[in-house]
């Protein structure tokens, strides 16, 4: 429960309820209401925090499941790091960067850019990007050739 939380965290930092009230500048009687599990403000509750290491007061809607947030904002930065290598290794691939950096490369990473996706049984708008990209790299490296050959 919160109030237990609240109470750990005092006693891990070896604070005494009177020491926290007069560092949260809030009255005693109020932070024995909070460890006790009773109800005091919001206000009471973020001054208390704000004193404690390693609490964090946030108000989220009901019924929000923080374990499913958590695995999502997770595989979306395993994304975000595979996106990022893809296309350090695209633009490497076109002649406009220098080489990718020591990114591990995402599974079944080819050394040719334009094969440099992975991709789930499934995924088919990810696919259709993929060949979009390919075939705007390979217009690019077209461009960049009749470029050199028009100088």
């Amino acid at each position: 429960m919160i109030h237990q939380k609240f109470r750990h965290a005092r006693e891990k930092q070896g604070l005494s309820q009177r020491q926290l009230a007069q560092q949260a500048q809030i009255p005693r009687s109020q932070l024995q209401i909070l460890e006790q599990g009773g109800n005091v403000t919001l206000e009471t509750m973020q001054k208390t925090v704000d004193q404690l290491d390693g609490l964090r007061l946030d108000i989220v809607p009901a019924g929000l499941d923080l374990e499913d947030l958590r695995r999502t904002a997770a595989e979306l930065t395993k994304l975000g790091g595979q996106l990022l290598a893809i296309g350090e290794r695209l633009l490497h691939a076109a002649g406009d960067s220098p080489s990718p950096t020591d990114t591990p490369a995402p599974t079944e990473l080819a050394h040719s850019a334009v094969d440099a996706v992975h991709f789930e049984p499934g995924d088919q708008r990810d696919l259709e990007g993929a060949r979009h990209s390919q075939r705007a790299l390979e217009e690019h490296k077209r461009a960049k050739k009749m470029g050199k050959k028009g100088h």
